[in-house]
């Protein structure tokens, strides 16, 4: 994906109005009820474990190895720097417990490499992203974020391909572009306003009164990290916005809530033109209820959840997992059922075969589902975390006491959709918190 066209823009101030507490709080509710069994979304406070040298067979089998890098140092710098490891062609995939990644091979019996440098893991934010480490589509590549707030990109054996340093703070992984050409971080600059009027309840003894700031830290708001130019720009325009998905290869979707109104707008923005386009997304939109969506390689399809309620309008009483051509809402209803019973559908890179998970009863085991263009089928206990390529995706199986976080799972395997084989791929080990 080329650069956009737009220079990147200078970090300057902004001053960030003050946000109403309540709605804060129904974002943060909103993101919990969305997650619900599988969106690796908990609000937990980010626990960090130091890693030690490992040089053993895991229970699985497969060899594992330790990332000792210069280059995974908690001090890379404090500027923005590109890299250039060897290439490899290893896929990987990230499984973090406790602060410690993990990045797991897609092939048995092939590596799996604890990262050393202690990440950031179990939070998220409805329309900034997650601070999981994220894979890129084609696993490949995995964006993260330090313990200490800084972002970087690595490879799929841990090695650096590029850093934000540590001048900008940033809060969350956003989003990968569909070729994996790129990804989008966000940054959160603390203010006065943040230190002093905290976010949710917070006891009267606990709001610090005299926080401390660095100078020029860097501004808040999304940044687009371009690694085959290697540029990073500050998307400014979507400052106050959230950024729900990316469509295409240019076009990111993206919403903004007006203060005082229960409404969002819904728009495309280009980020090779920078010009946002609302019109088509009104009537879509209009009657939906915190859709899930997911878009494959190519921008032409998608797959959401629809909501409704008894009458027909958005609610929390049924929803649909529907592929149809994007923006529409027409298409081919994959499953319904329950409010929460069924979610998270995640599109093939082709745009023809859809993964989501489900469960038979409340709080009970998730199942992950399988529609291969004409029929949906359950296949088995565990959720489906991400396509490999067009035959084959992953799983991730749980003890069914944490069965609501990915940080709990307890083994990953992978699924081939045409021979039916089911092949283990990692078990993940006990870490000490």
């Amino acid at each position: 994906m080329e650069a956009a066209a737009q220079p990147q823009t200078p970090v300057q101030v902004i001053q960030k109005p003050e946000v109403p507490k309540w709605l804060v709080l129904v974002l943060m509710l909103l993101l919990g009820i969305l997650g619900g069994f599988g969106l690796r979304g908990s609000l937990e406070t980010p626990k960090t474990t130091e890693t030690s040298e490992i040089a053993e067979t895991s229970e699985t089998g497969t060899q594992v190895q330790v990332n000792d890098s210069e280059q995974t140092s908690d001090e890379v710098s404090t500027q923005v720097q590109f890299f250039a490891p060897e290439t490899t062609k290893r896929l990987s995939f990230p499984a973090t417990k406790e602060g410690v990644l993990h990045l797991v091979s897609t092939e048995p019996g092939d590596l799996v490499i604890p990262y050393a440098a202690p990440v950031s893991w179990g939070g998220g934010w409805l329309g900034h992203g997650t601070t999981d480490p994220t894979a890129s589509p084609d696993l490949t590549k995995i964006g993260l974020i330090t313990k200490a707030g800084e972002f970087r990109v690595v490879n799929s054996e841990g090695k650096l391909i590029m850093s934000a340093g540590s001048a900008l703070k940033a809060d969350y992984v956003t989003a990968w572009a569909p070729d994996s050409s790129g990804v989008i971080f966000h940054v959160t600059t603390p203010t006065l306003y943040d230190s002093f009027v905290p976010m949710g309840p917070v006891p009267e003894d606990q709001i610090p009164q005299n926080p401390s700031f660095q100078p020029g830290q860097g501004v808040s708001g999304f940044y687009w990290v371009d690694l085959v130019n290697k540029k990073i720009s500050l998307l400014a325009p979507l400052d106050q916005a959230n950024v729900l998905e990316w469509v295409d290869h240019d076009r990111l979707l993206v919403s903004i809530q007006p203060q005082g109104s229960s409404k969002e707008i819904f728009a495309t923005f280009n980020l090779q033109t920078y010009q946002a386009d609302a019109a088509p997304y009104k009537a879509v939109f209009e009657n939906l209820f915190g859709p899930q969506m997911s878009f494959g390689a190519l921008g032409k399809k998608w797959a959401l959840s629809v909501h409704h309620n008894a009458n027909g309008g958005a609610g929390t009483e049924t929803v649909k997992i529907v592929l149809a051509d994007f923006p529409s809402l027409t298409g081919t209803t994959i499953a319904e059922g329950a409010f929460a019973m069924i979610q998270q559908p995640i599109l093939s890179p082709d745009e023809t075969k859809v993964i989501y998970q489900g469960h038979d009863v409340v709080n009970g085991p998730n199942f992950t589902y399988y529609f291969d263009g004409q029929k949906a089928e359950k296949l088995f206990e565990g959720i489906p975390v991400a396509w490999i390529d067009n035959q084959s995706f992953i799983v991730a199986n749980f003890n069914p006491e944490f069965s609501s976080n990915l940080n709990h799972a307890t083994k990953y395997f992978k699924y081939d959709v045409t021979t039916k084989k089911t092949t283990e791929l990692y078990q993940t080990p006990v870490v000490e918190s």
